[in-house]
């Protein structure tokens, strides 16, 4: 019994070993690629950036480790806050169930005597976000 399991962790030892040197290699090509590469994980959130991204975006790890790449987008316009605009932008493209102009007159009678910079903020966060669909 004691072999099998010896045998079992000798297995599962090799197996991480491969694992991590997978993991070293793939992360020195990523690293070193003058391409900006974000990587996310299951839930969406990044959990790896390259320095060419840092170098594209302006955005160190710690402004986007553990968050969602529409915070990135938002960041950039100046507003965190902006990033459900991102996600909204790319769900009517991707979806097709709203136009964006639709959105825009929507936006624009809602925001109507409030600050303009409001509006723009938020057309362009939409617009962003409708660019991130591949079409």
């Amino acid at each position: 019994m004691k072999e099998k399991s010896d045998k079992n962790k000798e297995r599962w030892l090799k197996e991480f070993v491969k694992q991590k040197e997978i993991q070293s290699t793939l992360e020195a090509i990523i690293y070193s690629t003058d391409d900006a590469i974000s990587v996310v994980d299951e839930n969406g959130l990044h959990t790896i950036i390259n320095p060419a991204y840092t170098r594209l975006t302006g955005l160190i790890e710690e402004d986007v480790l553990g968050k969602p790449p529409t915070i990135d987008i938002a960041d950039k316009l100046g507003n965190s806050r902006a990033a459900n605009m991102v996600v909204l932008g790319a769900y009517a493209k991707k979806s097709g169930v709203v136009k964006l102009e639709t959105i825009f007159k929507a936006l624009e009678k809602a925001l109507a005597g409030r600050d303009k910079k409001l509006l723009s903020l938020n057309k362009e966060a939409l617009k962003q976000g409708a660019e991130l669909v591949k079409e």
